[in-house]
C-alpha cells in the first residue's frame, strides 16, 4: 500500500461550485507511457472541476515519495 505524507494546508473550496467535502487528489499514468510518467492534481467530485496537472517522472513505487505540496497549492490558487 503507497503512504502519503500529509502536508498541513488547507484546501480552499471548489471555486466553482464551493464543495469541500468531495475534494480528491488524483494520481494517473497516460496510457502511451513508459510506466514512469505520473499526472496528479485535484478533483472536485461536486461538479468536476480539476486544478492544473503536475508532471512526474516516478515509478509505480516511487509514487508516495510525490511532492504533494505544489498540487495542493496550484489548487488554492486557481481561480474561475
Amino acid at each position: 500500500m503507497t503512504q502519503f505524507k500529509i502536508y498541513p494546508i488547507d484546501l480552499l473550496p471548489c471555486p466553482f461550485c464551493g464543495n469541500t467535502d468531495e475534494l480528491t487528489l488524483k494520481i494517473q499514468t497516460p496510457i502511451c507511457d513508459d510506466g514512469r510518467h505520473r499526472d496528479a492534481y485535484i478533483r472536485c467530485f461536486e461538479c468536476g472541476a480539476r486544478g492544473p496537472y503536475i508532471s512526474f517522472d516516478l515509478s509505480a513505487e516511487e509514487v508516495g515519495q510525490m511532492p504533494m505540496l505544489p498540487i495542493l497549492e496550484q489548487w488554492n490558487r486557481r481561480e474561475k
